[in-house]
């Protein structure tokens, strides 16, 4: 599978109101639930789609 390079602002455009992100925007990026420790990290360093 392909990854895409996903940047710190796309991520952030992405963030709710208070802070978060939903678990339908995380696993568009698939990103599991709840999310684990060091998630963001990882997206920015090996892309979308999310792998541990």
């Amino acid at each position: 599978m392909d990854r895409k390079s996903i940047s710190e602002e796309e991520i952030k455009s992405q963030q709710t109101e208070n802070g978060g992100w939903t678990k339908q925007t995380l696993a568009q990026w698939g990103v599991p639930w709840p999310p684990p420790k060091g998630w963001k990290e990882a997206l920015l360093k090996t892309g979308v789609p999310f792998s541990a």
